[in-house]
């Protein structure tokens, strides 16, 4: 956890450090392009969804027997696996290049060519594949991410380095995007010479069964299905946006999506930290205690992510001023929908730690579907009557009425069988309740601020500290589930000191 979080600090910080000085040294076009080109690769990058994992599940057997030719022979699987889907992702590459016009409204900088820029974007993307990304996963399975988590943030801190000075005293948008490939390859090369020397006797060698081989090819297709609607999210928010309203819309919709998705990488830790322990409830204990446990730690997690909605919609305008100028802000409703956007993100994630824990990854095939398709016809009706926000809300709308119920559905139809689905999920609408009149009272009081500019910001953030944490106090104060939870989090205190 501690390096996990050093890791998404440096990957938070630096790289927006080094957007803001694009910003003010080119231009928010440029974040544009780097916010489509991404999306459009991360796309691309979908034929690798839920194979690492599956990879690294099956590790677990074979390192925990002290079976090391086995994990050699899933390591070669991986390694030839890789290298196929690097070389189809290079060549889906390559065959959508003639259509990147189309995906831009407008004019592009004069100074880019948006063909070569999308190259070295391409390289990058691929280059992992082709090289030692597979050998990251050894390291996961020994528990050592915090390996791989250090190697990362370096290169990225190093990479945020050069980018800046590069920015400052050469200001060519090719300087800035050439060293993000030379990065991924240095980090690869120090993460596969860290792997070799503290893990000699595993090679890339042998072969796996068959078993073993179509065991790992279920996996992938139940994750590839589960995971591919998240990962689509906000590609398809860039897509339409670029179609529609062009490159410097889609970077200013690029660093209001950056915070809000810097703040979800901090709540993360929170899933990320217990998901072993979920796994080993599931395995252990029994479903009524499980059920209760989810329950405490939904309306824990949704106190926070509630919290965090709160100071999104504080702070949010206050902050982006300050940062980006008021030419590159949008108006207030887009900070609301934002703020739905995030809240209805994060309302599930305590639910898909029992749903991975379950192994349930097949069954939302359907839903992860069905999502998708009506996030692409939601985005594109509402882009064209509402803007911006018609985008934004097309996306929590989407994971709001087909995402959480089904999911919710699939869980207690095939886990939770004897409990009640639509009483958790009147939980989970009672604490989005609490949210709205945490959100409500607290924008309020901070509205009576006078002060602007910075000083505003931190007394809004001082306000956003109490207010909405009050507010949730008393309004869970006789919810039966609050006291469990309470008593839960009193117990982990205290056995901790």
């Amino acid at each position: 956890m501690v390096f996990g979080l050093v890791n998404k600090l440096v990957t938070i910080i630096s790289p927006f450090m080094v957007r803001t000085v694009l910003i003010y040294t080119l231009s928010v076009e440029y974040v544009g392009i780097s916010g489509l080109f991404t999306s459009i690769l991360q796309m691309l990058s979908m034929a690798d969804l839920g194979f690492a994992s599956a990879i690294v599940y099956s590790m677990y057997k074979p390192i925990a027997e002290g079976d090391d030719e086995s994990v050699c022979a899933l390591m070669n699987f991986y390694k030839k696996i890789y290298r196929v889907i690097g070389s189809i992702i290079f060549v889906l590459g390559i065959i959508l290049l003639p259509f990147l016009k189309y995906l831009i409204s407008g004019d592009c900088p004069s100074d880019v060519n948006i063909y070569v820029v999308y190259l070295i974007y391409l390289v990058n993307s691929v280059v992992s594949y082709l090289m030692f990304s597979y050998k990251r996963s050894l390291l996961i399975a020994y528990q050592r991410r915090d390996v791989a988590d250090t190697i990362q943030a370096i290169c990225k801190l190093g990479l945020s380095i050069i980018q800046i000075v590069l920015l400052i005293f050469v200001k060519n948008y090719y300087a800035y995007v050439v060293f993000i490939p030379v990065c991924s390859v240095i980090d690869n090369i120090l993460c596969a010479w860290r792997t070799k020397k503290m893990f000699p006797h595993i090679d890339s060698r042998g072969t796996i069964s068959a078993n073993a081989k179509s065991d790992i090819v279920e996996k992938t297709k139940g994750l590839l299905i589960y995971r591919i609607c998240g990962m689509t999210r906000n590609a398809l928010d860039n897509f339409f946006l670029s179609i529609f309203y062009g490159l410097v819309v889609v970077g200013i919709y690029n660093n209001y999506y950056y915070i809000m998705n810097s703040v979800r990488l901090f709540v993360d830790i929170c899933t990320q930290s217990i998901s072993a322990g979920i796994g080993n409830s599931v395995a252990t204990e029994s479903v009524d205690k499980n059920y209760k446990n989810l329950n405490v730690f939904t309306f824990i997690y949704e106190w926070i992510c509630g919290w965090c909605t709160v100071c999104l919609l504080c702070l949010y305008q206050p902050f982006m001023q300050i940062w980006v100028g008021n030419e590159n802000m949008f108006p207030f409703e887009v900070v609301v929908g934002l703020c739905i956007y995030f809240y209805v993100w994060t309302a599930g994630d305590i639910r898909s730690q029992y749903t991975d824990a379950s192994g349930l990854w097949w069954k939302e095939k359907k839903r992860a579907v069905v999502e998708t398709i009506a996030n692409i016809v939601l985005n594109y009706t509402l882009v064209v009557h509402f803007g911006v926000i018609g985008v934004v809300l097309a996306t929590a709308i989407s994971i709001l009425l087909v995402g959480l119920p089904w999911s919710n559905k699939i869980i207690f139809d095939n886990y939770f069988k004897d409990q009640s689905c639509k009483k958790y999920m009147l939980n989970q609408g009672l604490y989005a309740f609490m949210t709205v009149i945490s959100c409500f009272v607290t924008y309020q009081i901070c509205t009576i601020v006078s002060w602007t500019g910075f000083l505003g910001l931190v007394v809004k953030g001082i306000i956003c500290i109490f207010v909405p944490n009050i507010c949730y106090m008393l309004l869970s104060f006789r919810n039966p589930v609050a006291r469990d939870s309470f008593i839960f989090f009193k117990g982990k205190v205290l056995k901790s000191r």
